[in-house]
């Protein structure tokens, strides 16, 4: 057995050196309005809360028309778009971007999200300038590109 004595202080010191406390920036993301398009329930779900708890403003569709659908009752555009490659019916992400920049006259900053990487595939994305993240999705990644996205436009 031991035992140790410590005198008890009548308060603690105060620091000589100025305030260090740590202080987070700014989140980039906050109010960031992003349309997710893709086919998977699950996936809408998990992305709308992902993307709530960095701030941002998720708008969940399911398919081209009903990313249309969802803009038209928005008003203003969505501030970047992700879209999965396949969708329901033969359709797909590219698509969806296609639509979107036609409904606004401009480009959306947009990226897909597929788990194809057939050169073919790559190619697509590559001609049009569109980032691709591959699934399975890693929130480190997607957090990296949207916030790249922002800066860039």
């Amino acid at each position: 057995m031991f035992a140790i004595e410590v005198p008890l202080a009548a308060g603690s010191p105060e620091p000589d050196s100025p305030d260090l406390t740590f202080r987070a920036p700014a989140d980039s993301l906050a109010g960031v309005r992003v349309l997710v398009v893709d086919n998977d329930e699950a996936v809408l779900v998990s992305m709308k809360a992902l993307l709530e708890q960095w701030g941002c403003q998720p708008l969940m569709a399911r398919d081209l028309e009903s990313a249309l659908a969802l803009c038209r009752q928005q008003p203003e555009p969505p501030d970047l778009v992700l879209a999965d490659y396949h969708l329901d019916w033969g359709r797909s992400g590219l698509e969806v971007i296609e639509a979107l920049h036609r409904r606004y006259c401009h480009e959306l900053p947009a990226a897909m999200i597929t788990a194809d990487r057939s050169a073919e595939t790559l190619r697509q994305f590559r001609e049009r300038g569109l980032p691709v993240l591959s699934k399975p999705l890693r929130p480190g990644k997607l957090r990296a590109l949207l916030t790249h996205l922002m800066a860039s436009t």
